[in-house]
């Protein structure tokens, strides 16, 4: 028994030891809720098809051109693609900030899509 708790005390201690440095431009946890919401929507519109009439790009354009939306997202954030690529670098290593940041967009887009079916559709026939 007390060989067990030993071994569970260093596996602890081991854990808690491992902590990633965070990158020094980190991008902090409440703006990447906001950012990776964006990208989200960004991905989630140019993989959908149409959107109030327009055709969708084919993905292997859209991606040659880089409008899949990543780049143009990060860069209303002004964030750099490699600043991005090291932050979740970091919160990958760190399941429980990246648990938390997930569910926090999970959030952020069921409040927006309740916002949205709130207000009138614009697309049907008037009456």
């Amino acid at each position: 028994m007390n060989t067990l708790r030993l071994l569970v005390l260093t596996a602890l201690l081991v854990s808690c030891v491992h902590r990633p440095q965070p990158p020094n431009d980190l991008i902090v946890a409440d703006s990447m809720v906001v950012v990776l919401a964006e990208l989200y929507l960004n991905q989630a519109y140019h993989t959908t098809g149409r959107t109030s009439g327009e055709q969708p790009m084919s993905r292997p354009y859209a991606v040659q051109r880089g409008t899949l939306g990543y780049r143009d997202a990060l860069a209303r954030f002004r964030l750099s693609p490699d600043r991005f690529a090291r932050s979740m670098e970091y919160y990958t290593q760190v399941p429980g900030e990246l648990d938390s940041i997930s569910k926090r967009v999970v959030t952020l887009l069921e409040a927006r899509q309740s916002e949205l079916m709130r207000q009138p559709d614009t697309l049907q026939a008037p009456k």
